[in-house]
């Protein structure tokens, strides 16, 4: 094995979400809320760094609570009224819980969906309801989820929670700097982001986007992309309220096993749909980046530079390329050769970009995109993938026209070819030990491979029954054809005698008659 791929949520972190802190309006809150598989545990309040204004973290705390799909486990029922400090909270995404569960530190409790409406319980102790009117479910391409409610009074609200690239190009507020800055700031702390938003539906619009939700619903065909068409036009001119900062803990022994495989030669890649600077806290904590590493980026922040993407990224895959593989002028090659030889590089690359590489214009000057992108990975010794998208981060190992067959060529065939006649090692040896893993296999794998070959009587007996069973139908075919040939050769010549023969007895009688007339 020279390559291992994983994902970063729940593989090499717990799965296990704290709520840490939260920004409403630019000002800051922090608390701690965890949840662990699904059941969800508070240690004391929030407490606040700077306040916002009072209607607008009410705002922001009805947002946590209603935009969701945390279901309640009931387990005490008082007159239809579920105490709250018997409340857990099961939901799909541990984000969820976490979420709730910082709500209702701060005073706001979700009580849970009944009969179509959803019921908070506020900071003064008043029970909210809301009519759930429609949930704009999350889905990988839109990276944010959203819901329609009723207030007791009648207004409609649509509730926003997604990824601050999906949030903040569909809001309208003049100031959003400062909630910028807490998400990038908490982003390379290494949590996860989410930023909140809402706006009002007027009734004679909420109208037209009810009838085009139930269309879209019944609808027989395309179904998915109607419904994404309209939740586009929904989920625009919004109201940014906030972000939260959620901290996924590192799995136990993480980095160590991350260093164990470095050692042993492995070369490992990181796929996940996080925020670039959260995944890039995470893999320098689990030390698939060292501080020595020079990190090589390919991601919409680089290539956004330039007015052509794609001439942009074909500049760094050319300049990166020949950082990597040693292609330096003359004057100055031996010593950079020597100095790269020894430096280790990690490579960053996001899903736009990565879709930007793997689907490049052909017309265009740069249709080597691929080339160059899989002989830059194969001499990073680690790779990112952040911003990726379920069918994404299956790419970077089936693209069938390049990492499909590199990755069988490279990784699979060798494992099961090798393992046929491997020598034991103790898996003690080399867990004490992973250096000793890739010297082992360079030395063994062929050497070991041939030394069999040539000393066993089997091996060769195996390999030439082999041999004549792939040839024989071919030389059964020749044969064949060869024979069909010579017949059709000697009927040729028979039917060429008579007919000959019969045409030159023609011609002699025909001459006769003509003398003797």
């Amino acid at each position: 094995v020279d390559y291992v791929f994983t994902d970063k949520t729940g593989t090499l972190t717990e799965n296990s979400m704290e709520f840490i802190e939260c920004c409403i309006d630019g000002h800051k809150y922090k608390g701690v809320t965890q949840e662990t598989d699904g059941l969800s545990q508070t240690d004391g309040p929030l407490t606040y760094i700077d306040k916002a204004d009072k209607n607008r973290e009410e705002l922001f705390l009805r947002a946590l609570c209603l935009c969701h799909t945390v279901e309640i486990k009931v387990n005490d029922a008082v007159d239809g009224a579920t105490e709250s400090a018997e409340l857990t909270y099961v939901a799909s995404s541990p984000d969820e819980i976490a979420l709730v569960k910082g709500a209702k530190k701060y005073g706001f409790t979700f009580l849970g969906t009944q009969n179509g409406h959803i019921r908070i319980e506020n900071q003064r102790q008043e029970i909210e309801e809301y009519k759930l009117l429609h949930t704009l479910n999350f889905d990988s391409v839109r990276r944010r989820m959203s819901v329609i409610v009723k207030t007791k009074e009648g207004g409609i609200l649509l509730f926003c929670k997604g990824a601050d690239s999906a949030i903040f190009p569909r809001v309208h507020n003049h100031n959003i700097e400062s909630t910028k800055a807490h998400v990038e700031r908490t982003s390379m702390d290494g949590y996860r982001t989410l930023c909140v938003a809402f706006k009002e539906i007027p009734p004679d619009a909420y109208e037209r986007i009810d009838r085009q939700l139930v269309e879209a619903k019944l609808a027989l065909q395309q179904r998915e992309e109607k419904l994404e068409t309209i939740f586009d036009d929904i989920e625009t001119n919004m109201n940014l309220i906030g972000a939260t900062a959620v901290e996924d803990k590192l799995q136990d022994q993480a980095a160590e096993t991350i260093e164990a495989l470095h050692a042993a030669g492995l070369k490992v890649w990181v796929l996940t749909g996080d925020k670039m600077e959260t995944a890039k806290s995470t893999c320098y904590a689990c030390r698939l980046f060292q501080t020595s590493t020079e990190l090589l980026e390919l991601t919409t922040n680089t290539i956004e530079e330039s007015e052509r993407k794609e001439d942009r990224l074909h500049e760094l895959l050319i300049e990166y390329r020949k950082k990597l593989l040693h292609e330096f002028p003359k004057s100055t090659r031996s010593l950079k050769k020597a100095w790269t030889e020894q430096q280790e590089y990690g490579l960053i690359i996001d899903g736009s970009t990565l879709s930007l590489i793997l689907n490049s214009n052909h017309d265009s000057s740069s249709n080597n995109y691929k080339s160059i992108f899989v002989q830059i990975c194969m001499k990073c010794t680690a790779v990112l993938c952040c911003r990726m998208a379920p069918l994404q981060k299956a790419q970077p190992l089936y693209d069938a026209a390049y990492l499909t067959m590199y990755n069988i060529c490279f990784t699979s065939l060798p494992i099961l070819a090798y393992s046929l006649l491997e020598q034991h090692v103790n898996i003690d040896t080399l867990t004490s030990d992973p250096r000793l893993y890739m010297p082992f296999l360079k030395q063994q794998r062929m050497y070991f491979v041939f030394a069999q070959m040539l000393s066993s009587v089997s091996t060769w007996l195996a390999i030439v029954l082999l041999i004549f069973i792939s040839l024989f139908p071919e030389i059964l075919l020749i044969v064949l054809k060869n024979v069909r040939r010579r017949s059709a050769r000697v009927r040729t010549t028979f039917i060429k005698l008579i007919f000959g023969r019969g045409f030159n007895i023609y011609h002699e009688i025909n001459i006769l008659f003509r003398k003797l007339h």
